[in-house]
């Protein structure tokens, strides 16, 4: 039968190198694009897209992220092509988070395999990164954008993009860092791993110390050389959210008699809830600047900016509430807001609005509600606390920067599956 010689042939092929094709093409840095021609990336993409359906479809099982995933992308779609917009940018955008679910899901959620592929995958883009900013601190390329025949911007571009892109793979490759080393024994801060104790009576206090924390001295590692990226970059949020989940690993043993309060999602998804209100619905601003103006020794003026596109955001999402306009397109953006560095609504969840309404918006609520309900059930644990903070923090990011890394959804499934163990300690294994 063809499909069982397919299936034999697949399986001798190691699971972390099918796993890390698939994310080199889905998750690719910014610099390809640029030195590239985008007719390689679109017929990988079709490649990896079609294959990881197949699997899935093999499967014949379908999940609730899944079916809000899919629910999202698609009302944006539909709304989109009844309205003439540009759709196969948005197929390629919406395909690829769906795309990266399915992954998630084939691999069985948070996997051993699974976890260091990803994780090596996005730390080395992180690195890379990093070099290409100390290579080259005025940018590695630039990108200008023009509007009604003048040059209105330009800006500067390094190995995994735009500046305030940079951050979020930084964000999320210390998530999944974190999550994997409290799976492991040697991760768990403090407890001795398996290597540190057959040597512990020959070994040094130093090489003890090495052995029983080796995880977390590579997630210190990686967490310096993010922060050091986006201070050099001077990505202000960035830089706040890889700081304060740092503090917040430090923080989860020391603590721990207190930790079910101290990181309880209720409380975070409350601080995230009232923020959003003051900003769309109150319209209080003032805080915002403030909080630029002391903290990051910036000009409060560039917030400016943002309050113009917010106004015309909000406006545009008063026009269409349920369904929205579709899927803008960048330069469009710029047009449809009525503001030079519109790319997007600098919101994510205005952005979500204005491309699928309500009823795409409500889909993300669901996924966000359910990971929510799945971290409250497992505070106690160190999966929940981790998720917590990280979930909370990625709310908060929404409220100023669109989230468009594909990165994202990988998060969102594991903490989705979280509840359920087959997803957390068997071991690897693709279903076809």
């Amino acid at each position: 039968m063809f499909i069982d010689r397919l299936k034999d042939r697949i399986t001798k092929v190691p699971y972390a190198v099918w796993i890390g094709i698939a994310l080199f093409v889905l998750i690719y840095p910014a610099y390809f694009s640029h030195i590239m021609t985008d007719k390689i990336w679109k017929i990988a993409w079709v490649i990896v897209v079609a294959a990881i359906l197949f699997l899935y479809a093999w499967r014949r099982r379908i999940s609730g992220i899944m079916i809000l995933c899919t629910l999202m992308y698609g009302i944006i779609f539909v709304v989109t092509v009844f309205k003439g917009g540009n759709f196969v940018t948005l197929l390629r955008q919406g395909g690829t988070m769906v795309a990266l679910v399915m992954l998630t899901e084939l691999c069985e959620g948070c996997r051993d395999v699974f976890y260091r592929t990803v994780i090596v995958y996005a730390t080395l883009l992180v690195f890379v990164n990093f070099i290409s900013i100390i290579a080259f601190p005025g940018g590695l390329y630039y990108e200008t954008h023009i509007m009604d025949g003048r040059l209105i911007q330009e800006h500067r571009f390094w190995f995994l993009g735009y500046k305030n892109g940079i951050g979020k793979y930084c964000f999320f490759d210390l998530i999944l860092i974190a999550l994997y080393n409290y799976r492991t024994a040697s991760g768990s801060m403090g407890k001795p791993g398996a290597v540190a104790e057959v040597s512990r009576k020959r070994a040094t206090r130093l090489r003890i110390f090495f052995n029983d924390n080796r995880e977390w001295i590579f997630f210190y590692s990686v967490a310096g050389i993010s922060l050091l990226s986006t201070v050099l970059i001077k990505s202000a949020m960035s830089m706040t959210v890889i700081l304060l989940f740092t503090l917040g690993t430090l923080l989860v043993r020391p603590i721990e008699k207190y930790k079910p309060f101290v990181f309880d999602f209720r409380i975070f998804c409350g601080i995230a809830v009232a923020a959003c209100l003051v900003i769309a619905v109150f319209r209080q601003w003032g805080f915002l600047e403030f909080f630029i103006e002391k903290i990051f020794h910036k000009n409060a003026g560039t917030f400016g900016g943002r309050k113009i596109i917010w106004e015309n955001a909000i406006m545009r999402i008063g026009q269409s509430p349920l369904w929205g306009h579709g899927y803008i397109t960048e330069d469009d953006f710029r047009v449809f807001l009525n503001y030079h560095n519109a790319s997007d609504a600098h919101n994510y969840y205005f952005t979500l609005l204005i491309n699928g309404g309500i009823l795409s918006f409500a889909c993300f609520a669901g996924v966000i509600a359910k990971c929510g309900y799945n971290i409250i059930k497992n505070k106690f644990k160190p999966a929940g606390i981790i998720l917590s903070g990280a979930l909370f923090l990625l709310l908060i990011m929404m409220i100023v920067e669109n989230t468009k890394n594909g990165m994202v959804w990988i998060v969102l499934t594991l903490a989705y599956h979280m509840e359920q163990k087959e997803y957390c300690f068997k071991k690897l294994k693709i279903t076809v």
